[in-house]
């Protein structure tokens, strides 16, 4: 039940060395286990690395309309929708700052603050993480 969890370590660390086939076999492996097994807490995870992992293959480019960037759009947005229903604020956020991340890059800086507003208005208790940093940070350079 676990092991989507140790493959989606284990993709993020193959995303940190660039190695998106092996990255992407694992998170196939965790999504297919998910649906086997029920156990899909960490969907919403799992999606996102395949966005950044297929984003990684591309070189970070990419135009709208073309198929391979709304694929990527598709899973960030399905990984935030995840975690919000499933109350994850963490991985919301996660997921949220990637969907932004992408947004900038295609341009779409209006779409990029409305996001990063809303996530980063729900963190307002005072904690603080190396995601919400990022968004603070990405925030601040589009704003």
């Amino acid at each position: 039940l676990i092991l989507p969890y140790f493959l989606a370590l284990l993709s993020d660390a193959y995303l940190e060395s660039r190695n998106c086939e092996k990255g992407l076999a694992a998170i196939e492996e965790a999504l297919d286990l998910a649906g086997d097994t029920g156990e899909k807490c960490w969907q919403s995870e799992l999606f996102r690395l395949r966005g950044e992992h297929q984003l990684v293959q591309r070189g970070g480019n990419g135009s709208a309309g073309d198929s391979g960037v709304d694929l990527i759009e598709a899973d960030f947005r399905t990984a935030l929708s995840d975690a919000q229903q499933r109350h994850a604020k963490s991985l919301e956020l996660r997921a949220a700052c990637s969907l932004a991340n992408f947004l900038h890059t295609q341009g779409r800086d209006a779409e990029t603050v409305g996001l990063l507003r809303g996530q980063c208005g729900q963190w307002e208790d005072g904690s603080i993480s190396a995601d919400l940093r990022d968004a603070h940070n990405l925030l601040k350079s589009v704003d």
